[in-house]
């Protein structure tokens, strides 16, 4: 598999888990109305209300999720190296004399070369245990690579 077909597939993957993003948000604005039902549902005289207390409640769900999503991305402008950093990251500096880092800014440059982008900042994760490497950007002009520092640091 080349680069360009594994790319492909990344982008159908991502299609995916948009598409899981948007279930799981009418999952969410369900079960709160669903919650809302079995809490007012007594009360309400009428099935009008209750379908009005509905439609509220699920328009309030959205615009707070709605909120919630457009704040993050907001905080995100700023591409990968944003998440990079609040991850702990520490930019490898171009001109980095550590032999480790060296080898890992030549790899990453390689990479960038043969496939034909810009290369990325290049963050060191030296605290992370959860992850091992990632990518991340709106674009290949604002990405960034994070790796974790490893058994070598």
């Amino acid at each position: 598999m080349n680069f360009f077909e594994r790319q492909r597939q990344v982008r159908r993957m991502s299609t995916r888990l948009v598409i899981l993003f948007a279930v799981a948000v009418i999952g969410i604005i369900a079960a709160i109305d669903l919650a809302v039902a079995f809490a007012f549902g007594r009360k309400i005289e009428t099935s009008g209300q209750l379908v009005g207390l509905l439609v509220a409640s699920s328009l309030i769900t959205l615009v707070a999720i709605t909120l919630a999503a457009g704040f993050r991305m907001i905080g995100l402008r700023g591409g990968g190296g944003v998440v990079a950093r609040e991850l702990g990251g520490v930019l490898v500096p171009v001109d980095t004399s550590d032999p480790q880092l060296r080898r890992l800014r030549n790899v990453v440059e390689e990479i960038a070369i043969a496939s034909g982008v810009s290369v990325p900042e290049i963050y060191l994760l030296p605290h992370e245990r959860g992850i091992n490497a990632f990518a991340a950007g709106w674009s290949t002009s604002d990405a960034a690579v994070a790796v974790t520092a490893g058994n070598g640091k």
